[in-house]
């Protein structure tokens, strides 16, 4: 009988120590946004974002890397790196052997187009006759090419940072 007792009172012994035991379990953190990314960012214009995990532990900040660029912990400068693609920065804080992961804090920035200007560098001339042929060029501040084209009643002729222009008409503008 005592063979048949000792194991049973053995296994509940063992499942009380089971149940009864302390668990641990990792604390809960959150991330707070000290420093906010604006609400919209011009393209190649920069801006610091900031954040803290309630745990003291250092807060991860990356970017979709499309929109913008920039990745670090804790402040980070982030750069638009597009005029019309939206900027995602992620806020994550993986947690430790005391704290679990905090939630992910995502924010967005609206990406804006650069403005830009155009200066004409070659001048057609004020007055023009008949079959009169001259060079005009312009540059933008983007470094893009800027569309040069004449009206096509009173002159002809197109490029793309500088074209040639023929007087069509002795009538009308050009």
């Amino acid at each position: 009988m005592q063979s048949f007792i000792l194991p049973r009172l053995l296994l509940l012994i063992s499942l009380l120590c089971l149940f009864a035991a302390p668990s641990a379990y990792a604390a809960t953190q959150t991330i707070t946004v000290t420093t906010a990314p604006p609400a919209s960012a011009t393209y190649n214009n920069s801006f610091t974002v900031a954040a803290t995990a309630s745990s003291g532990l250092a807060v991860a900040i990356t970017t979709n890397g499309t929109g913008c660029t920039g990745s670090g912990s804790a402040s980070v400068t982030i750069t638009m790196a597009s005029g019309t693609t939206q900027c995602q920065i992620n806020f994550n804080q993986a947690g430790n052997g005391t704290y679990s992961a905090a939630p992910q804090v995502i924010r967005t920035v609206t990406a804006t187009k650069a403005s830009q200007s155009i200066s004409v560098t070659a001048n057609p001339p004020a007055s023009a006759v008949y079959a009169d042929e001259f060079l005009v060029s312009a540059t933008s501040s983007s470094g893009s090419a800027v569309s040069i084209a004449g009206n096509g009643t009173g002159c002809v002729g197109s490029g793309l940072s500088s074209a040639s222009i023929t007087i069509i008409s002795g009538v009308t503008t050009c």
